[in-house]
């Protein structure tokens, strides 16, 4: 076969038990069929299902998808904050504020900020502003970072697929007329996830779902019968029909719904169109999330196909993830590309825990001359996987029909274009194969909360272990997932919560140091789970990943590669699955934390007022003192990051960073930094220095333990997020907003952060300074103890001291509005450091080796 120019599509884009998972069927014997992969047959359609053929005329060559020289509707630009890179929107800035703020009140802190209004996104609060001339993103988000109406400011990251030129089908028939006897046969990946199977008795196909379709658009196509263009939405070029200038959506849901000629996984599904990606497979952070909360309004929609991801290293916004846990609260089913890059990483949205990740398979030829499934070289993978589905190959025609072993589908090169037959490969096509499946499964009754489930137990196991980083839980198969088919699906447990906290220490290690992982993890009820498998990602200046076991007390050790000489010092560690050992079934955990609970009723009681939403603990030099997991000896001074508000959600995540990022970006000035004589972990809670608060409260310093549950949006037991000593107790029942000062905290010269204390009777009276902030650091000396920290009364003299807009304090919080949904604990990411701790284009080591187990304890061979 000569070398043709491909159409590889890069889309750089609870738990249950089982009856036994169907294993892969031995080969037959004898010379394969050109289909013949996992010893099944291709299975003709369904007579019952009316074929739509296509116009009877040949497939003329058509032209190439467009070009990256293409002119672009969204310009890129890498935008450097903190020292970090990031691929975003030229000279955007993404700004998020109270959702009842009128137009004038928006104009009115751009122009304070001396910023232009580029536009007002569909999401209310939320719009899009350019820095001054001059002036640069990074600026602009650190001025917008410090005033009291701003929840967010950042640069507008940048989603995107990526395609080489198109591979038309006429390059291998140049006189083809296409039927659906003929066009069926290379359909090869619907007849080994058993498609077929599952149409039968099925007479709707998915007709009672509508399926968003997040991507370039989608245009008409004969074999596309059911497109509702009312419903859609275009997001690049507000106002005009969604319809796709380049291919690739047009593509997805020829895969997902197609119906004649050419058959989609669920043929008789709707699609909705949703246009978030230009010409040049490009689009931004603010664009997904209004496409998100779009697709979430239309009536019907209960599917959502994102073939899209961002770049390895992105961390996602609040605005990013509040959108998916509003669509998850719906009931809607979204479904993301993993990723083409290869890495270690899946991508957002893909990674986001309320998404189904799908990465690509191809078939493989061996030498004995069986055909059998692959992960596919391009495809990203990790214990964020779920699943993987045929993506294909451009590059083979390993069951030797003729043609690549590409997907095929129905599309065109841009909206003016005759529509063709093309063939794609990557994690894109297996994403919309997977959302075909999903439509089908609701459609004939699964509950949107069971669909991951039925997908997972039904999947063909393409690894030793039952949950494998390479693959996820196997390849799709539909047939078995479906509630009519002999599997037998016990749900009951799909409600298990599962909780992981964890801590992040670093040690000295050959001349520099790394990191230290120290999780815990337990049932919903905060009792260990021993046992179990535990997989660790790790970012930023290091990646890599590994399981462990978990010990007696439900903790597991594992260690990061060594830090590269130069870098800053902040390694992300991500708990991205919780692995049962009985069922084999990977649980996606929520984050908790164990804390003092007068400790914690201070910084519930915070507020954003001053700063943006961070809160960071310095270890005492006594915190892991006997501890059995670390050498105390062998640690290095270090902070950690965590998120704490119960109900926001969030994934497992711990930031642990290096005084020498400390004092690089300003840690100091940006965040509310505590020393904790405490590790956080069940035996020793973050406690925070008992002379910081008032002398009266002493009796109860230390005398009960939290332990914080961050639940997701809408849980049933949401309002008893937080289970103490002497009872379980809801999100707000520590604050008090009826006593606000401004608590000053940490020394000149390293700096100095601020923030609204809304109650002032927690703090010991020595700190209180009056009305005054000039001079309150004059004699103090220390970080994050109370020699460190001051209060002074929060009003009109307090703001200007440090350069705060009083008018803005009293709009946000005076009215009533904003005092505890504001607090820094109810932020489901550190974001005020986002771009500095998570910001994109990380250097990703890579992770060569396979997985192994882990000793709970510190040791050589734990290390990646």
């Amino acid at each position: 076969m000569t070398s043709r120019s491909l159409i590889t599509i890069l889309a750089l884009l609870g738990a249950c038990a089982e009856a036994p998972p169907p294993q892969t069927a031995p080969p037959d014997a004898t010379e394969p069929t050109p289909d013949a992969v996992l010893g099944v047959t291709p299975i003709a359609p369904p007579t019952s299902l009316v074929a739509v053929p296509l116009p009877e005329r040949t497939y003329p060559r058509l032209p190439a998808f467009p070009a990256e020289t293409a002119a672009r509707l969204v310009d890129i630009e890498i935008v450097t904050v903190d020292g970090k890179r990031l691929l975003a929107a030229r000279g955007e800035i993404l700004i998020r504020l109270e959702p009842d703020r009128t137009d004038g009140e928006v104009d009115g802190l751009l122009a304070r900020h001396a910023l232009s209004l580029v536009r007002r996104t569909a999401v209310p609060g939320v719009v899009i502003a350019a820095p001054p001339e001059g002036g640069t993103i990074a600026d602009a988000v650190d001025g917008l970072q410090g005033d009291a109406e701003v929840i967010e400011a950042q640069a507008n990251a940048v989603v995107r697929g990526s395609a080489d030129p198109g591979l038309p089908w006429a390059d291998w028939t140049t006189a083809f007329v296409p039927s659906d006897a003929a066009l069926y046969r290379y359909q090869w990946y619907l007849h080994q996830e058993r498609v077929s199977a599952a149409w039968e008795g099925n007479e709707t196909l998915g007709s009672t779902v509508k399926v968003a379709v997040l991507d370039t658009g989608v245009s008409p196509i004969e074999t596309l019968p059911h497109v509702a263009e009312a419903d859609g939405a275009n997001l690049i070029s507000p106002g005009a029909l969604a319809r796709d200038d380049n291919g690739h959506g047009t593509h997805m849901a020829s895969i997902i719904g197609s119906s004649g000629a050419l058959w989609g996984v669920a043929p008789g599904v709707v699609i909705v169109p949703v246009k978030v990606l230009d010409a040049n497979k490009v689009g931004t952070e603010a664009g997904l999330v209004e496409g998100l909360y779009h697709a979430a309004s239309v009536p019907g929609v209960r599917v959502i196909n994102m073939s899209l991801t961002f770049p390895a290293g992105y961390q996602p916004s609040r605005l990013l993830a509040d959108a998916v846990a509003h669509v998850e609260s719906r009931g809607i089913v979204m479904v993301a590309a993993a990723g083409n890059a290869g890495l270690r990483d899946v991508g957002y949205p893909a990674r986001f825990p309320q998404v189904i990740a799908v990465g690509a398979a191809r078939i493989e030829r061996l030498a004995t001359s069986e055909l059998v499934p692959r992960r596919a070289e391009y495809s990203n993978y990790g214990y964020a996987l779920d699943l993987v589905a045929y993506g294909g190959d451009l590059t083979r025609d390993a069951n030797n029909d003729g043609v690549p072993d590409g997907i095929l589908g129905q599309s065109l090169a841009s909206d003016a274009s005759p529509s063709g037959l093309y063939l794609t490969s990557g994690t894109s096509p297996a994403a919309a194969q997977v959302s075909g499946a999903v439509a089908l499964l609701l459609d004939a009754g699964v509950p949107a909360a069971e669909v991951r489930c039925h997908l997972q137990v039904a999947a063909a196991r393409l690894a030793v272990d039952d949950f494998d980083m390479q693959t996820g839980r196997g390849l799709l198969q539909i047939d078995a997932a479906m509630p009519t088919s002999e599997s037998v699906f016990d749900v009951s447990a799909t409600s298990v919560l599962v909780l992981a906290n964890p801590q992040v220490v670093f040690e000295r290690f050959e001349e520099s140091s790394r990191a230290v992982a120290i999780i815990e993890v337990t049932d919903g009820e905060g009792a260990p789970l021993p046992g179990h498998r535990v997989m660790v990602h790790f970012g930023g200046d290091v990646a890599g990943g590994a399981w462990a076991l978990s010990d007696a007390d439900g903790v597991v050790v594992v260690r990061s590669n060594k830090l590269p000489s130069g870098s800053d010092g902040v390694v992300v560690v991500t708990i991205e699955a919780v692995v049962d050992p009985a069922s084999g079934f990977p649980i996606r955990p929520a984050a908790a934390t164990r804390m003092d609970r007068l400790s914690y009723e201070l910084v519930t009681n915070l507020g954003t007022g001053l700063i943006s939403s961070a809160i960071v603990f310095d270890y005492s030099d006594d915190a892991w003192v006997g501890s059995p997991y670390v050498d105390s000896t062998t640690l290095v001074d270090s902070f950690v990051v965590r998120a704490l508000g119960p109900g926001t959600g969030t994934s497992a995540i711990a930031v642990g960073v290096l005084p020498e990022f400390y004092r690089r970006h300003g840690l100091a000035d940006r965040a509310m930094v505590f020393e904790t004589e405490g590790t956080g972990l069940i035996s020793s809670a973050i406690i925070l220095d008992e002379a910081l608060f008032n002398p009266a409260l002493a009796s109860e310093w230390g005398q009960e333990t939290l332990l914080v549950r961050q639940l997701p949006p809408g849980s049933p037991i949401a309002d008893q997020a937080i289970i103490g000593t002497h009872g379980r107790y809801r999100a707000d029942a520590f604050f008090n907003g009826n006593a606000p000062v401004v608590l000053l905290m940490n020394a000149p010269p390293s700096g100095g952060a601020s923030a609204i204390l809304w109650n002032r009777h927690l703090l010991a009276p020595t700190l209180y300074r009056g009305d005054g902030v000039d001079g309150w650091h004059a004699d103090v000396v220390g970080t994050g103890v109370a020699a460190s920290a001051r209060c002074v009364d929060y009003g009109e003299q307090a703001a200007d001291d440090l350069g705060v807009s009083w008018a803005s304090l009293v709009a946000r919080f005076d009215d009533g509005r904003g005092a505890f949904d504001s607090a820094i604990v109810g932020t489901s990411l550190p974001t005020d450091l986002s771009n500095g701790l998570f910001g994109g284009l990380a250097q990703f080591a890579g992770f060569t080796g396979s997985s192994f187990e882990a000793a709970p304890f510190s040791c050589p061979e734990c290390d990646l």
